[in-house]
């Protein structure tokens, strides 16, 4: 048989045959591998996205019981620490390698703050309303975030569940 120019013999056709049907079968075998795993991430988002607004009811995403006194914001959020780390790590196994290093990154930055050091674990200072100045590293600076500290609380719970967008 003459193709295009090419002469092929019924043993090529055959073996060219066999090759149709096993490309055919990776393609569907990849695509079905694809599809599960998007199901699989799809279902994790949704569970992280669930979790993390049950453990932070009343806090996100309308801060409708802030403590009255401000300072207690950190004993809430402290209680909550466990339910929330244990939604993050499981969430985390769901994400490709590259996007945990900013989730985890996410991650500390709701736990600790800019300027939290990673021993303290947790350190929710930067939720509760505070005003001052100083010098550091031999620079004068003025701190106020009387009028953001919700802002903040909600934009980093809000980087959080960025990585659980479900497709």
């Amino acid at each position: 048989m003459n193709i295009l120019g090419y002469s092929l013999s019924s043993g090529d056709l055959w073996l060219l045959g066999a090759a149709g049907v096993c490309i055919a079968w990776l393609v569907h075998h990849r695509l079905s591998f694809w599809r599960e795993r998007e199901a699989r991430r799809a279902d994790a988002c949704v569970k992280f996205h669930s979790s993390v607004l049950t453990a932070l009811t009343g806090l996100y995403p309308v801060p409708s019981n802030w403590p009255d006194d401000k300072i207690t914001i950190i004993k809430v959020l402290e209680n909550r620490f466990q339910s929330l780390q244990a939604a993050v790590a499981e969430f985390r196994q769901s994400l490709p390698w590259h996007k945990r290093i900013l989730y985890d990154r996410a991650w500390r930055l709701y736990r600790l703050g800019k300027d939290g050091r990673e021993k303290d674990g947790q350190y929710y200072w930067q939720y509760v309303p505070t005003k001052g100045d100083g010098i550091e590293h031999g620079r004068y600076y003025k701190h106020d975030n009387t009028n953001t500290y919700k802002d903040d609380f909600k934009k980093n719970v809000g980087r959080l569940l960025r990585y659980a967008k479900a497709t």
